[in-house]
């Protein structure tokens, strides 16, 4: 296994970055994040194409990540990249103040390409 890090930099600062765990076939996505004054203007997303392009091109045939149930806008954005739910993780995040949240398992094939052709 090993860490891919890719992030996103104006002159003076990191605006965002994505974190994925790449084995020979699969990967994970461990956390995208964008710094909340440069949110809403496509990081997030050119981070997660460019990811998805580069895990293609080296053979990497699914993408996998776990978000948590409570966190509709995320959810809502990585089916919009194609996405699809595969299961829950019972009470998997702890919250602040002591609630714990299911955690939404999601995969996507990279088969074909076509990463560049979803969202």
């Amino acid at each position: 296994e090993t860490s891919w890090v890719y992030t996103a930099n104006s002159a003076s600062a990191v605006q965002g970055l994505m974190v994925l765990q790449v084995t020979e076939m699969e990967a994970d996505l461990l956390t995208v994040c964008v710094d909340p004054a440069c949110q809403r203007a496509g990081l997030g997303r050119g981070l997660l194409l460019f990811g998805m392009d580069a895990l293609w091109q080296s053979g990497v045939k699914v993408l996998r990540l776990d978000v948590a149930a409570d966190n509709a806008a995320a959810i809502a954005f990585y089916r919009a990249f194609g996405f699809d739910d595969d299961g829950r993780r019972l009470k998997y995040y702890r919250r602040g103040n002591g609630v714990r949240v299911d955690g939404v398992l999601m995969s996507r094939s990279l088969a074909g390409h076509g990463a560049t052709k979803k969202a």
